[in-house]
């Protein structure tokens, strides 16, 4: 299904003229075409979650559900919070068409949210948090964390001069320290609190030894002339108000996404308990994978969806953005019949036996992952066709959704109950998210933006 995105913009002729609008394809020294874009964000993404899925496997295995509990309860603590933070400052990059937004203005709104995301993190943990080993896996998940926004900030830049095979080095590196250094500081020490220590060291590697030198090359070979490029934190005023106006909407969007994902832990937590939450976080891992795939053909695809945008050529766009659905729904229907046919195997092969008697739920968790891809999909259109501050509301409903499902199904139905609770929450976003984009598109049109 690859294949028919690529050849479906194949004969997308307005945008091979846009040499003054599109920094990716002329500025870059190594442009890479839209199939090696899309070959590298695959393949990048493809290690990354593989790594992390096997990081969770090896937990699961030489662990009890309750540490994948812990683990999976102090990451649901800490991402909604550096969601809101990063501001999806990648993805304004990224699908920056005009060149509006410099670097250092970029670093300086990114320097200051994760600083801002640590000291509430930090705050949560010494006024409301009881658990000693929850708070110090807390504690590490958000450093992890913000290093990773540094590189994702990085990842926008490079992203917009079409460098996906920096980024899918930089991903794969970290996917793979990921999973040596939490395999190795577990099976030594079981002491879930210093093994994600080590996450934050996963982060930091690549960060240096692949990110900055990469953006500092980048920018010396695309400045005209090298010895103007900046890539330091700067304040620049006018440019920070314009960028805030796109990245304050969007920032609350990602949070609320990820409230949506993460109500069914807290619901779990909640009105079940530990162990239930680290058997729903193994059995979600593997959908998650799905998620991860559909994020790099997304990420690889926004740069020509805003550039087609951009140019008015609105029968590419649509057509793109078509086939990127049908790869999502094609993705999602290989994981129902996986969960269906073989799902007690599956489980009981990858985990443990005690996570095999919950094998039912596969099918469930696929019918709401191929509804959240296809949510995704949708959501990278909005933001390549600048429909930004509708996208707030949005989600606040949906997140309504998914939390009135949860609270109402969970104590009645069990880990089944929040199953179905997803179910609903991703139908309703994926049809009012449909409903945004054509109305959005729509709306542009009538006042002549593109």
């Amino acid at each position: 299904m690859r294949s028919t995105a690529i050849k479906a913009e194949a004969d997308s002729s307005t945008v091979e003229t846009l040499t003054t609008t599109d920094p990716g394809r002329d500025a870059s020294p190594n442009p890479l075409t839209f199939r090696s874009s899309i070959s590298w964000s695959f393949a990048g993404t493809f290690v990354y979650a593989a790594c992390q899925w096997a990081s969770l496997v090896v937990l699961a295995k030489l662990s009890s559900p309750e540490t994948v509990g812990t683990l999976a309860l102090a990451t649901a603590a800490t991402t909604p919070i550096f969601m809101l933070c990063n501001l999806q400052l990648r993805a304004i990059q990224a699908t920056d068409a005009k060149g509006k937004y410099s670097f250092p203005t970029i670093a300086f709104l990114r320097l200051t949210t994760t600083s801002l995301a640590l000291i509430g993190i930090g705050g949560y943990i010494t006024l409301f948090s009881k658990e000693r080993t929850l708070s110090l896996v807390i504690a590490s998940i958000a450093i992890s964390k913000a290093l990773e926004s540094f590189s994702d900030s990085i990842h926008g830049r490079l992203q917009l001069y079409n460098r996906q095979d920096l980024i899918a080095k930089s991903m794969a590196t970290k996917g793979a320290l990921n999973l040596a250094l939490l395999s190795i500081a577990y099976s030594l020490t079981h002491n879930l609190a210093f093994s994600a220590g080590c996450l934050a060291v996963s982060s930091l590697i690549p960060l240096i030894a692949f990110d900055a030198r990469a953006l500092r090359r980048l920018h010396s070979e695309t400045a005209k002339p090298p010895d103007q490029f900046r890539i330091s934190p700067e304040f620049r005023p006018n440019e920070l108000r314009s960028l805030l106006s796109s990245a304050i909407p969007l920032g609350i969007t990602m949070m609320l996404v990820s409230l949506n994902l993460n109500v069914p832990r807290y619901a779990i937590e909640a009105f079940l308990d530990r162990h239930a939450l680290g058997i729903y976080a193994a059995l979600a891992q593997l959908i998650a994978v799905g998620s991860l795939v559909i994020s790099s053909i997304g990420q690889a695809a926004a740069p020509r969806l805003a550039r087609l945008h951009h140019a008015g050529n609105d029968r590419a766009f649509h057509r793109l953005y078509r086939s990127l659905q049908i790869f999502a729904v094609s993705l999602s229907a290989i994981g129902l019949l996986l969960s269906l046919a073989f799902g007690e195997w599956i489980v009981a092969f990858i985990f443990r036996p005690e996570y095999a008697s919950h094998a039912d739920l596969l099918g469930l968790l696929s019918v709401s992952g191929g509804l959240a891809y296809a949510s995704s999909v949708t959501g990278y259109a909005l933001t390549a066709a600048g429909v930004h501050r509708a996208q707030a509301p949005l989600y606040a409903l949906v997140l309504l959704v998914g939390a009135a499902s949860s609270i109402t199904l969970t104590p009645i139905m069990g880990l089944h109950g929040v199953a179905v609770g997803l179910i609903l929450s991703n139908s309703f976003q994926f049809a009012c998210a449909s409903i945004v984009l054509r109305r959005g598109l729509s709306s542009l049109h009538k006042i002549g933006v593109h």
